[in-house]
């Protein structure tokens, strides 16, 4: 999901700030630094004595304070200890929130904050629009799982009662579980459906992305098992 986001967000925000020349992306690899399996993406960053900016590869995004904030921010220090070299964040995507950043963009310039704390200052825009368009992007997967969310639910709501009379039977937690089974598949975006109604022997009891699914579900892990081997042969069903 996260690739899906990321290439959408980057298709908006189009081209690279900073060109992703080879000698560019050696330089920022190795000044910045990241670790050199990450492929480049996109970046817009201050190449001097202090490299500074905003780099988005395929595992994170990384961020380095600029050497004004780095002043400033080793002032504000109490104590020489807390003193820093430089102020540098490698949030990896499965960690990333966008709501922990806040973007302002004043006179030509933005600044990026990360957890109240000044990361970098930067001139143009396009910081802003990256973080703009990502909350923009998760938005619209937060709202369609909601639609998505509200039709499966409603579709199990209308199963369940239709069954209700063999669901409540001996074996009726057999076909429950089917039905739950069936739900999460859904949910994970899979095409699923019970079929086991018809008690065909040896039947699929459910049908996920053209796979037929034989489900067994006992009050015992040996009789789930037993169950899966036809009495007569032995051979697994």
């Amino acid at each position: 999901m996260t690739d899906i986001i990321l290439q959408s967000v980057l298709n908006q925000i189009k081209q690279s700030p900073t060109e992703l020349s080879k000698k560019n992306i050696d330089s920022i690899k190795k000044l910045f630094p990241i670790p050199c399996e990450y492929r480049l993406l996109w970046a817009n960053v201050k190449f001097g004595a202090r490299i500074s900016g905003v780099v988005i590869t395929d595992k994170a995004i990384i961020i380095k304070a600029d050497p004004k904030t780095v002043k400033d921010y080793n002032k504000a220090c109490k104590e020489k200890k807390e003193r820093q070299n430089s102020i540098y964040y490698l949030i990896k995507w499965e960690y990333f929130d966008a709501d922990d950043f806040e973007v302002h963009f004043q006179d030509g310039q933005t600044i990026l904050s990360y957890h109240q704390s000044i990361a970098v200052v930067s001139e143009g825009n396009s910081i802003s629009s990256f973080f703009k368009c990502y909350k923009s992007e998760i938005e619209k997967i937060a709202k369609a799982s909601v639609t998505v969310s509200a039709n499966v639910f409603s579709d199990f709501e209308s199963v369940v009662p239709a069954n209700f009379a063999k669901v409540n039977t001996k074996t009726g937690h057999g076909e429950m579980a089917e039905e739950a089974l069936t739900l999460l598949d859904k949910m994970a975006g899979k095409d699923a459906v019970v079929v086991g109604r018809t008690n065909k022997k040896d039947g699929a009891d459910r049908l996920v992305d053209g796979v037929q699914i034989q489900t067994k579900y006992a009050d015992s892990g040996r009789k789930c098992i037993s169950d899966c081997f036809d009495k007569t042969t032995g051979a697994f069903r």
